[in-house]
């Protein structure tokens, strides 16, 4: 006898209206409520276990669980007495002092009706289909040392002997099993723009210089860019080397309200990640060989003299995970920075062989690329020579 579990997608993405994914770059706009896109049809029997905080009016989408059973040639007759679906999601949380919590938050239960003495004939194969609801407010997936939310859809199956059935044995039912992993993601979209988070410093020995970065979010997995805009070539000439941190920080709240100490929220150690250059390249700028920063073999050749591009590597194998979006039941809170460092020679008369360096820093998002959502920007129409030379009759 064989079970096995299909998803109609194995990453869940928790959509957001349009007007929430604006607000996602407005820190001063309230908190978007998330709902969850619909990956399935209606459910049948369903039992639900929810977290306090959640309701059953939150269930507004489901996802879809394909399930067959496989029965040997050479298997006896049996009856299928039960057959269940569920979606779990598993929660564990460690505070300071020791303290461990685990929890449930998720624990939907589907019960698809099957007949009575649904006899299965051996060399047979069986399909069904569940619907699995879920709530529009659950907690991403996270994967760390300090916390862990995991889901996964696990189908069971009660089978018992067509003999022992009519002979009412006392011999237990048999059960098998069929489990498959779900990725939780909310919904993210990228700011407009071809850059973002343009900040203008001054330097001792550089002067005033503009930085500017790709727009959120910065996809695991993929790339980021950072310009450098100087106010002359001899500014630029000066710059050694530029380096790039993602910065994570991550506050866990506990589930359990039973103390008052519990209620706070609990701060865990920053990871502190250096970003290695596109494709491994090393970015040294040696006033005598270059005058542009080395980049990915994709990146478009800038024509100011006074700008330096460099691209960065944002590897999916580290402990990096997606910023938290606002409008979860999340009780692990993940937020993000970047930390830019650049190194660069003193003015002309320094004597100091060691280089001068400044730093800054600025709030990002991190994402996989599954929770790209479309644009709700408006983009303006392209136009051609022909559109640009065309005349229009006015308008009377």
């Amino acid at each position: 006898m064989f079970l096995t579990l299909a998803l109609s997608d194995s990453v869940l993405v928790l959509q957001a209206t349009d007007d929430q994914l604006r607000r996602q770059h407005n820190v001063l706009d309230a908190p978007p409520q998330y709902f969850a896109s619909s990956l399935g049809s209606s459910a049948s029997s369903t039992s639900l276990l929810l977290h306090p905080s959640m309701s059953t009016s939150s269930l507004e989408r489901s996802l879809t669980a394909y399930i067959t059973l496989k029965v040997a040639s050479e298997s006896s007759c049996s009856t299928l007495t039960s057959l269940t679906a569920k979606l779990v999601g598993s929660e564990s949380l460690s505070f300071e002092g020791g303290q461990f919590e685990q929890s449930w938050p998720i624990n939907v239960n589907v019960r698809i009706p099957v007949p009575p003495h649904f006899i299965l004939s051996p060399g047979k194969t069986y399909k069904f289909q569940a619907n699995l609801p879920y709530p529009n407010t659950m907690s991403p997936s996270v994967q760390l040392f300090y916390g862990r939310m995991k889901y996964k859809a696990q189908v069971k199956a009660k089978i018992r002997s067509a003999s022992t059935l009519l002979s009412r044995s006392l011999l237990p039912a048999k059960t098998i099993t069929a489990e498959e992993p779900l990725l939780v993601v909310q919904a993210s979209q990228f700011e407009p723009g071809a850059f973002s988070k343009i900040k203008y410093v001054s330097a001792d020995g550089l002067g005033s210089t503009c930085i500017s970065s790709s727009p959120s979010p910065l996809l695991l997995g993929g790339s980021t860019k950072v310009l450098l805009s100087l106010p002359d070539a001899e500014a630029k000439s000066r710059i050694q080397k530029v380096e790039l941190r993602v910065v994570q920080d991550t506050r866990i709240c506990p589930r359990s309200r039973s103390s008052s100490s519990s209620t706070r929220t609990h701060a865990r150690p920053y990871i502190h990640l250096q970003l290695p250059p596109a494709q491994s390249q090393q970015q040294d700028f040696d006033s005598s060989r270059t005058k542009q920063l080395e980049r990915s073999s994709d990146a478009s050749t800038l024509d100011n003299n006074n700008v330096l591009e460099a691209d960065f590597s944002i590897s999916s194998d580290t402990d990096l995970q997606p910023t938290t979006l606002p409008g979860s039941d999340a009780a692990i809170l993940l937020s993000h920075r970047l930390v830019l460092t650049v190194f660069y020679d003193g003015p002309d008369g320094d004597t100091s062989d060691q280089p001068k360096k400044f730093a800054c820093s600025w709030p990002t998002t991190l994402a996989y690329p599954q929770a790209l959502s479309r644009s709700v920007v408006d983009e303006l129409p392209r136009y051609t020579q022909i559109d640009a030379s065309s005349k229009t009759s006015p308008i009377l």
